[in-house]
């Protein structure tokens, strides 16, 4: 009986091709919506995860932890590669800067990552240029969607909250308004990762495939 029902239901539907049209269209929009639905789920749980793995500050973030200071990038990216991308900007740039990076990390499901970076506030311009380097790796990374500076500026210890902290104290020492001063440190981050494209490649290769380097015993 079922397979005659289904039988009806085909013939019915080359009868009249306008309504089989019609619930196609309904059918492929019920699982996109599911789909999109899915995603979002997704997202959130990845956003959740990053807000409270080892700090509990939002997205991108940039902060101290044991005796080092580094850069905590909870980028909750599609592809992991993103990811890699982010804290391989970050270490790039730290290192071309003359800063060691002890160690990067990637965690699983696009929950983020940390770079390690032993003295990287001590210098303010310095701190804004790195903090910035992460959205450069991702842009360099990327063909599309144009990445921002990770965090808000009141996500405490987000690469933008290290950026607009730092912004006033930097404008007044290069006579520029803060929003001069953010855009420098974001072209500067951008200038230097370019000049070592090939260091970053091999740094976001290696996180991608690995999902470390150095040593991360005290990030994980």
């Amino acid at each position: 009986m079922k397979w005659a029902a289904a039988a009806d239901a085909l013939f019915a539907l080359a009868r009249y091709p306008h309504q089989a049209s019609w619930i196609l269209t309904a059918l492929f929009t019920h699982a996109l919506a599911v789909l999109i639905a899915a995603f979002v789920v997704w997202i959130a749980l990845c956003v959740a995860k990053s807000r409270t793995t080892s700090g509990g500050a939002g997205m991108g973030m940039v902060a101290p932890r044991a005796a080092a200071t580094g850069g905590r990038c909870g980028a909750c990216a599609i592809y992991v590669k993103d990811i890699a991308a982010h804290e391989a900007g970050h270490a790039t740039v730290a290192e071309a800067l003359g800063y060691q990076v002890t160690g990067a990390i990637v965690y699983g499901w696009g929950a983020g990552g940390f770079t390690a970076i032993p003295g990287w506030t001590d210098n303010p311009w310095h701190t804004m240029v790195m903090a910035a380097a992460g959205r450069s790796g991702e842009n360099r990374n990327r063909m599309i969607f144009t990445a921002d500076l990770d965090g808000g500026k009141r996500d405490e210890y987000s690469d933008a909250w290290w950026i607009h902290r730092l912004a006033p104290q930097i404008a007044k020492a290069r006579g520029v308004t803060r929003d001069e001063a953010i855009e420098q440190a974001r072209a500067e981050a951008d200038r230097i990762l370019a000049a070592n494209t090939p260091q970053w490649r091999r740094q976001t290769d290696v996180l991608n495939r690995d999902r470390r380097i150095g040593d991360v015993t005290d990030l994980l």
